[in-house]
């Protein structure tokens, strides 16, 4: 964290004015039937799952999963942004058998308008993220300054 923080002061010429993290508000579990429920992340306790993350850190997903109790079974890399056709699909549904496929929002949004896991044959897990503020370096202060522009 300390090179973080000399990180944004050498390129900025500040300090930061706070600190976050990605946390995990819940997950979204699409059935292959189309239904969708909402379930906490203990949900994923036991669970044997395979990862299609196409996000720049995909090492912090799977270890978000791998705390909330899953068994990462298989990883399929794919490419940030990257593009989903029914090729990649098909390539999922011959995975490993799994109890879920993991994949970020941004991921499902381009894998549910080719069919959902209807299309791999698997459940997938979304997981919702959420930004928590760790640590307060005047981001309070710089929002009340906002809050009285007018």
């Amino acid at each position: 964290l300390d090179r973080l923080q000399q990180r944004i002061i050498d390129i900025s010429g500040k300090p930061p004015i706070a600190m976050a993290r990605h946390v995990w508000h819940g997950i979204d579990l699409h059935e292959v039937d189309g239904s969708t429920r909402r379930e906490q992340p203990a949900r994923l306790d036991g669970m044997r799952v395979g990862t299609i993350l196409g996000v720049g850190r995909p090492g912090s997903v799977r270890s978000q999963a791998e705390e909330s109790g899953a068994t990462v079974a298989w990883d399929l890399p794919v490419k940030d942004h990257q593009v989903y056709d029914r090729d990649l699909l098909s390539r999922v549904a011959r995975m490993e058998p799994v109890d879920a496929v993991m994949m970020t929002r941004k991921d499902w949004v381009k894998v549910h308008a080719l069919g959902g896991a209807g299309a791999i044959g698997r459940p997938v897990v979304v997981p919702d993220l959420a930004m928590e503020f760790t640590r307060d370096f005047g981001l309070e202060e710089a929002l009340q300054k906002i809050g009285q522009i007018k």
